[in-house]
């Protein structure tokens, strides 16, 4: 067997055998991130960085995802069905979203259920205009910054579904 596994944001600790990637702290709940959450008292030195800033790493800001942070990358969009991260049935479309798994860990220093970013409302703003969404699940082809939206927003807000991707900033409100 190899080493444990290095993780990209999300999950850390013994119990699931993954490290956090090099700059990452794995907070004593068990999640990857750079705040002092995740890097101050009880952070899991095997399995991340400790101490003060938890360093940098190859994603973009220290932050705590206030509605301040402003976030840039990639749309995509999805008709997921079934229950999100959060534990809310999805029906297909409507105005949720999901960031991705760096993203949702290094804003995750609850303990409890549900992760904080759940059910958070974020304004996403393309080419096409503004909407806003609910950040119910987790992207796993997402990016640091990118954001997965239903079809319905992605037009409203990029345009034809056959455009695919494209560039816009998001924020929590």
């Amino acid at each position: 067997m190899g080493g444990p596994c290095v993780c990209a944001g999300g999950q850390c600790g013994a119990n699931i055998n993954t490290r956090c990637r090099t700059g990452e702290c794995c907070s004593q709940y068990g999640w990857c991130g750079i705040t002092s959450g995740h890097c101050g008292s009880g952070c899991q030195s095997s399995w991340g960085t400790c101490g003060g800033g938890g360093g940098t790493t190859s994603n973009p800001p220290t932050n705590t995802g206030g509605s301040s942070t402003v976030y840039t990358g990639q749309i995509t969009y999805y008709d997921d069905v079934g229950t999100s991260a959060c534990g809310d049935n999805l029906a297909g479309d409507g105005d949720y979203a999901a960031i991705s798994f760096s993203l949702a860990g290094q804003l995750n220093t609850n303990p409890m259920w549900p992760p904080s970013w759940c059910r958070r409302q974020a304004r996403v703003t393309g080419p096409r205009g503004t909407a806003i969404v609910r950040v119910l699940d987790k992207c796993s082809g997402c990016g640091y910054g990118d954001i997965d939206v239903t079809k319905s927003i992605f037009q409203q807000i990029i345009g034809p579904l056959g455009i695919g991707r494209a560039s816009v900033s998001w924020q929590f409100i």
